[in-house]
């Protein structure tokens, strides 16, 4: 690729990230705030994250000042937020899962034209499950995006040989840690299960020292471990409910 043909497709890489972000922001926030909260997972989680605001303790769940350790903290976190700053308003609570089904959109944009061309990016990008999920304040689209991002990430990193492949991979254990504080072990079971098989299938495997594994462990437990330290010290009995029970 020569100097002019380089910077006319970087100039248009941005373009269409500009003009795609600019669309999804404004179609996944429009109508948002336009109906009551849902039943009963909108208003449990809602419910939760107000708790939060109002005593201050963001480390352990709670629904009516009973503990509520079924899932991890990061959605509740994410929506006591958007209450602490914009108040307990329909618009508010769904304000996040709509920041994520956009992002969501963003990033399959990215990965399909980086592993195939600038068409297969816009078009992927433009998912009506993104939209409809988007805009009920439960943690399944984060989760759901998050996985992705694992994913994603992972096969831009394991397909490319250039100095972003450290990156990608960051990205990617980032991403796996933040979809294990939203919604515990299917954050990285599903993206381990699924990238192991990959790798297999694509005999990759021994290429797994250039993933710079230590360093995602290093990541992952710094992202996660602080919460669950400090939840279980606050509840003594959560560990054994929330993987044994639960999970």
């Amino acid at each position: 690729m020569n100097f002019v043909s380089y910077h006319a497709s970087k100039r248009s890489y941005f373009t269409d990230l500009f003009l795609l972000a600019f669309f999804f922001i404004v179609v996944y926030l429009l109508w948002i705030g336009n109906y009551p909260v849902f039943v009963p997972d909108e208003g449990r989680y809602s419910e939760v994250a107000r708790e939060m605001v109002a005593t201050g303790d963001y480390v352990t769940p709670r629904v009516n000042g009973v503990a509520f350790l079924d899932k991890p903290v990061l959605y509740y976190w994410l929506q006591a937020t958007a209450i602490y700053f914009f108040g307990v308003k329909e618009w508010a609570l769904r304000l996040f899962p709509a920041l994520f089904g956009v992002f969501g959109c963003l990033l399959t944009y990215v990965a399909g034209r980086y592993l195939f061309d600038r068409r297969t990016g816009i078009v992927s990008a433009t998912t009506p499950l993104y939209f409809a999920n988007a805009h009920y304040a439960n943690l399944d689209l984060e989760v759901a995006v998050l996985i992705s991002a694992t994913l994603l990430f992972f096969i831009m990193g394991a397909l490319t040989d250039k100095k972003r492949k450290l990156y990608f991979f960051i990205g990617a254990y980032v991403a796996a840690a933040l979809a294990f504080l939203t919604k515990g072990l299917i954050g990285i079971a599903f993206p381990g299960m699924i990238g192991l098989a990959w790798m297999l299938a694509a005999k990759r495997f021994k290429k797994k020292k250039k993933m710079s594994l230590g360093l995602g462990i290093f990541i992952f437990l710094a992202l996660t471990l602080p919460w669950y330290i400090l939840v279980q010290k606050a509840n003594p009995e959560f560990l054994h409910f929330f993987f044994v029970t639960q999970q």
